[in-house]
């Protein structure tokens, strides 16, 4: 034995290996013992005063198998207390029981105390202590500094949690480009309905201050009462990372060959407003639609050809995937068109639009199944379905429009999803008033 400042130089066989009480059965030292070959040991192994192994299995391996004579050694009892925290870590890692969760945690713990005793430590050097590569240690960590996230920290795998970190990641990065790339736009609030303007009577010269309690109430709203294609052309705000386009389908349901004689209150649902409202989406997609963004546009089978044809030609730098989103009625509601020689259609569909190579933040089924909800509006999407394909789109870096909100489900499930900026416009007098009392009733209890 020969000490050398700090450690000693001990003889390879001498050192004693329990193996009964070792989780790691099998040793690989590939690339480590080239490495070794080259530069010898760096880092002395760990070993007690009765020269029982105590960390660095895979040195003293690589060691042997190239025939060294000896390795440097530090003992056990010589450790500090933060070293002495490190080798129960990298044993701990060495546990065939641990959880991925707990095993990110202690090696996030590890790779800090390392650097908190050299500034210069890398995950490469990480992953040699515990035999990991370097690339392997960057997700640990990653994923580490996110488990206190219930959404994280309940997946089954690293490599599930990771991608979904990853995902998040770079859908931020895509909205912070956009928003780089959107600072020009002035932002200025969304023009109401038929010029109302929330006032206490008086005219307010333009220029002036308005009073203080005027301005809480002149805040953006959730939701606007106003046609899409007045709002749109007057629009001139940040853009929108996720739309949900519910237009009415052009198939005549109330009044046309569909119609249910239910007497119920619609609207109007001819072609030429289905395919009017595609337009002005159109027409104002690059401020409107950012460059990162994913669009929901739920149609009628009846124009699928028409819609795609018309998409393709509008929208030419989005991708329209072929496989829609499928919402299936549980309480078989739908229409009947010819109830002597066809089925009753009790599903409806939903393109996927992405602008951009725009990441969803979780991939989930395409279809799902409830009832259908009318409370609040002829043609509801219920907001349990929303919710449902909205883990696909929304997150808290969401920016949501829906241009036709209807009974306002959209924007609530968004919420729910996570979103933090939701706008939805409604023209029908009667329906934005439902939709402004059911969304502010469901912030309520939220807040509760």
């Amino acid at each position: 034995m020969s000490i050398t400042d700090s450690y000693a130089r001990i003889s390879c066989t001498t050192i004693l290996i329990d193996r009964e009480n070792r989780q790691r059965k099998t040793i690989d030292t590939k690339g480590l013992k080239d490495s070794i070959a080259r530069r010898g040991v760096l880092q002395p192994i760990i070993i007690t005063r009765d020269l029982l192994l105590m960390a660095g299995e895979r040195r003293l391996t690589a060691s042997l198998e190239l025939g060294l004579p000896d390795i440097p050694c530090r003992f056990f009892e010589d450790l500090s207390s933060t070293e002495t925290m490190i080798v129960e870590l990298e044993e701990n890692l060495k546990r065939s029981d641990l959880s991925w969760q707990d095993t990110a945690a202690a090696i996030a713990q590890l790779h800090q105390l390392y650097l908190s005793s050299d500034s210069t430590w890398t995950h490469g050097k990480t992953g040699e202590a515990v035999g990991l590569e370097a690339s392997y240690i960057g997700r640990f960590l990653r994923v580490a500094s996110e488990l206190s996230n219930p959404a994280i920290a309940r997946q089954a795998a690293l490599e599930t949690a990771f991608n979904m970190l990853k995902r998040a990641d770079e859908r931020r990065s895509a909205d912070a480009l956009s928003e780089i790339m959107s600072a020009s736009h002035e932002v200025v609030m969304p023009q109401a309905f038929e010029g109302e303007e929330p006032s206490d009577g008086e005219e307010i010269p333009d220029g002036e201050p308005r009073p203080k309690e005027l301005a809480a109430v002149t805040a953006v709203p959730n939701i606007i009462h106003t046609p899409f294609a007045q709002w749109a052309a007057n629009y001139s705000g940040l853009p929108f990372n996720f739309l949900h386009c519910d237009f009415p389908y052009g198939i005549n349901v109330f009044d046309g060959e569909y119609g249910d004689n239910t007497g119920e209150q619609g609207y109007s649902d001819t072609k030429d407003v289905y395919f009017d409202l595609i337009e002005v989406l159109a027409e104002h997609q690059d401020k409107l639609i950012s460059h990162s963004a994913h669009v929901m546009f739920w149609f009628s089978m009846e124009h699928y050809e028409t819609t795609m044809f018309t998409f393709r030609a509008l929208f030419p730098d989005m991708v329209w995937q072929k496989f829609p989103l499928i919402w299936m009625k549980s309480d078989n509601v739908g229409i009947m068109p010819d109830p002597k020689r066809g089925p009753r259609r009790i599903y409806e569909t939903c393109l996927i639009g992405t602008r951009g190579d725009r990441p969803v933040v979780k991939p989930i089924a395409n279809a799902y199944s409830c009832p259908t909800d009318k409370r609040f509006h002829p043609s509801t999407k219920p907001e349990p379905m929303l919710r449902h394909f909205f883990q696909m789109f929304v997150d808290n870096g969401t920016r949501m429009l829906d241009p036709t909100c209807g009974s306002g489900s959209a924007l609530r499930a968004a919420v729910s999803a996570g979103a933090e900026n939701v706008l939805g416009l409604e023209m029908d007098k009667e329906y934005f008033d439902v939709a402004s009392k059911a969304f502010e009733t469901f912030i309520r209890l939220r807040k509760l």
